[in-house]
């Protein structure tokens, strides 16, 4: 299974962004504007439009089945929280960042900042797990919050030894 996130270069909000999930040449799921999605597909119609693909084909998407969808921006240290109905087009929470403009990729680790997160899931309790391969690291996130209650992998949070 891979996941794969499009929006429309010529007007790039949530609104206009649907999420696919395949499994081989097969789309099994389809998150957001299905509508948008459908239309485009029907018309091979998809000239403007721009897939967001983790690095080196990890999967980068993940779902809580309680309506929000995360996707872990590598190269922008961060995790966002979507709504996935994408009618907000406003994150619900950010992860590893306070502003959603910085990019930067910090240079040391705390419990409320991503060096590299490349994976997320959510587990049966509501917690978000991380995994962050810049500071060699999995944090977990307990429900709703942006600090980390929990690391694997490291001494602490401020260490980052491979």
């Amino acid at each position: 299974t891979n996941f794969t996130l499009f929006y429309n270069s010529s007007s790039p909000t949530l609104q206009n962004a649907f999420c696919l999930e395949q499994l081989g040449s097969a789309i099994t799921f389809v998150l957001g504007s299905e509508a948008t999605f459908l239309t485009l597909f029907r018309n091979s119609s998809f000239s403007n439009w721009t897939p967001i693909s983790p690095p080196q084909g990890t999967y980068g998407l993940s779902y809580d089945g309680q309506n929000t969808l995360y996707a872990s921006d590598y190269y922008g240290s961060r995790v966002f929280a979507l709504d996935s109905s994408f009618s907000n087009t406003t994150p619900l929470r950010l992860y590893g960042k306070t502003n959603i403009n910085d990019t930067s990729t910090p240079t040391t680790p705390s419990r409320t900042n991503l060096g590299g997160p490349i994976r997320s899931r959510v587990d049966c309790f509501g917690n978000l797990w991380i995994i962050d391969i810049t500071f060699n690291r999995v944090l977990r996130y307990p429900n709703g919050s942006t600090t980390a209650d929990l690391v694997w992998g490291q001494t602490s949070y401020n260490s980052q030894t491979a």
